[in-house]
């Protein structure tokens, strides 16, 4: 069962890896998941499965399976997730475990609890996920760097490019409520498609603006050069700049010029 539960603790650990990483690198859309990331997630929650099965710990093969369930609707095959949860909802209704018949329940109806957080967060455009990561410190940055080091399994030595790819998310956050709302940072995320290259090196990154579709041509792997670069081509004299922050936010929201990267 111990082996059990810590094949289920990784893996609940890569589904929220793979939820901020659908839900907070684009402002407008939820991205696709890697497939081999995903294929990795599916090989944890397997694990844990035939671990729980061997001990006969059914809770433990229900919770594994509620896990399958969300990364095959991850993956976009929202049939087979909807099949895994009636089966699951069936054997959790004999068995009496109510807490798990309802969440099967939802899921084989097609009212998952992972549809409904992304779709308030699609609804709300990331409005209240900006306020939280532009407030965090840099503590925060590095618990959550480590979180996405050990979710994704990566060396040691990728650690800097990952801190540096929080504090990037931080700085749009912060733009987007002392700047602009419509102010983004877009990436080449190809390097999360393997995982021998995910967090090699710091992805180019272009500033963009997600109301008028305008995109820099130049981009850079330093988010503030990024930004401020997007700034002086597009954003100088623009009657519709919009900061998030009622109060503009210039002085509790820092821009790029006075950032630096760790």
């Amino acid at each position: 069962r111990l082996l059990g539960d810590f094949a289920l603790y990784k893996t609940v650990i890569i589904l929220l890896f793979i939820n901020n990483m659908r839900m907070l690198f684009a402002p407008d859309k939820l991205l696709s998941v890697p497939e081999d990331l995903l294929d990795k997630a599916k090989t944890g929650a397997d694990a844990a499965l035939n671990f729980y099965h061997q001990a006969g710990f059914l809770v433990g093969e229900l919770r594994a399976k509620m896990l399958l369930a969300d990364f095959h609707e991850l993956g976009g095959d929202l049939g087979k997730a909807k099949k895994l949860a009636a089966e699951s909802q069936d054997v959790a209704q004999v068995m009496e475990f109510a807490g798990l018949e309802a969440h099967f329940s939802e899921q084989a109806a097609g009212n998952s609890l992972l549809s409904r957080i992304e779709a308030r967060v699609m609804h709300s455009k990331t409005a209240d996920i900006d306020e939280l990561i532009a407030g965090e410190n840099d503590a925060k940055m590095v618990e959550f760097a480590n979180a996405n080091m050990q979710a994704l399994d990566l060396p040691s030595d990728r650690f800097p490019v990952v801190l540096r790819e929080c504090h990037a998310m931080r700085t749009e956050s912060q733009e987007k409520l002392g700047w602009c709302r419509h102010l983004c940072v877009i990436q080449d995320l190809r390097h999360m498609e393997r995982h021998q290259t995910q967090y090699l090196f710091d992805p180019e990154r272009f500033g963009a603006c997600d109301r008028f579709g305008h995109r820099a041509n130049i981009g850079s792997i330093d988010v503030g050069v990024a930004i401020r670069a997007f700034k002086g081509t597009y954003c100088e004299g623009c009657k519709s700049r919009s900061p998030k922050a009622t109060n503009g936010g210039s002085d509790q929201w820092p821009t790029p010029e006075v950032l630096t990267n760790p």
